[in-house]
């Protein structure tokens, strides 16, 4: 059994038989499975499922590995669509397969959205991501984003040669998403480059969109989806933040609660350099699981 409930439509399990049946539908080799049963895995866990239960909405999945078994299976560091990769484009098209005919009820968007890429370790000047998460260097881990319309806001090389700012050019993108807790923020290896040649650590780049990414309690207040951050900000737990509710409209705030709301992925084309992506509801941490588990 993969997921820790049955399938809602039949009520029978979500075992290995029926992730693989759906991988193989959507041209899988048997060196993916791993990596599909870890992705599975967390798209059957009730909470983080919930979000994209509804067809038509607006969510999309993004499926990234981290660790070595990204160059294995030659998955694109690139090409998030999976268009020209046979890796990249059948483990993307088996997550929405397994949504709809094994879980039953997960809403993507469609043919051609959502995606299914490695993290960019070869070229990157910091930590993998699972790393971040208390995984070892040299795990392999799988991470399921889940997006709210994604924000496709890219910086190009001409822009930033010219100018040499690129986290400025990100705040106001992080600040824009609306209904977002949490974020994604994907840096070519490059740009990443560049910052760490600054001095600047992973770490250093979260704390710095963290402090530069603030907003008035009344634009905050005004924002569309305010009811259900607020009801979500309001609870026990990380995303806790009863302290700002009662502040006046002209007070300022960080957008985020902390700097561990900003996920970092090093990846990306060379002529886009810069993504952001808002929508999970969870922290980044609780997205990730081991794809090493499952051989």
């Amino acid at each position: 059994k993969v997921g820790p409930w049955p399938v809602p439509a039949d009520q029978k399990e979500f075992s290995v038989e029926k992730v693989a049946i759906n991988a193989v539908m959507a041209g899988c080799k048997p060196e993916h499975m791993r990596a599909m049963l870890a992705a599975a895995e967390m798209m059957a866990t009730p909470a983080k499922s919930r979000v994209s239960s509804r067809l038509g909405g607006a969510h999309t999945l993004v499926g990234v590995i981290s660790g070595p078994m990204g160059q294995e299976l030659m998955l694109s560091t690139e090409q998030f669509s999976g268009v020209g990769y046979r890796a990249n484009h059948s483990m993307r098209y088996a997550m929405e397969l397994i949504g709809r005919n094994a879980i039953g009820h997960w809403g993507v968007r469609g043919e051609g959205t959502g995606g299914f890429f490695a993290e960019d370790i070869e070229h990157s000047p910091w930590t993998p991501l699972g790393a971040d998460s208390g995984f070892k260097e040299g795990d392999n881990v799988f991470t399921l984003c889940v997006a709210n319309a994604p924000n496709e806001r890219w910086i190009s090389p001409a822009w930033y040669r010219a100018h040499g700012r690129f986290l400025e050019k990100l705040v106001p993108e992080l600040g824009n998403l609306g209904n977002s807790l949490a974020c994604t923020v994907i840096i070519h290896p490059s740009v990443a480059n560049d910052l760490a040649d600054k001095g600047m650590s992973k770490e250093d780049v979260r704390q710095w969109l963290w402090d530069n990414t603030t907003e008035t309690m009344g634009h905050y207040r005004d924002r569309t989806w305010f009811g259900i951050m607020n009801s979500l900000q309001r609870r026990e737990g990380p995303f806790n933040r009863s302290e700002i509710f009662d502040l006046p409209d002209d007070a300022i705030i960080h957008t985020y609660k902390s700097p561990e709301m900003i996920q970092i992925i090093v990846a990306g084309i060379p002529m886009e350099f810069g993504y952001v992506a808002g929508g999970p509801l969870w922290l980044p941490a609780e997205l990730m699981t081991s794809i090493d588990k499952w051989k």
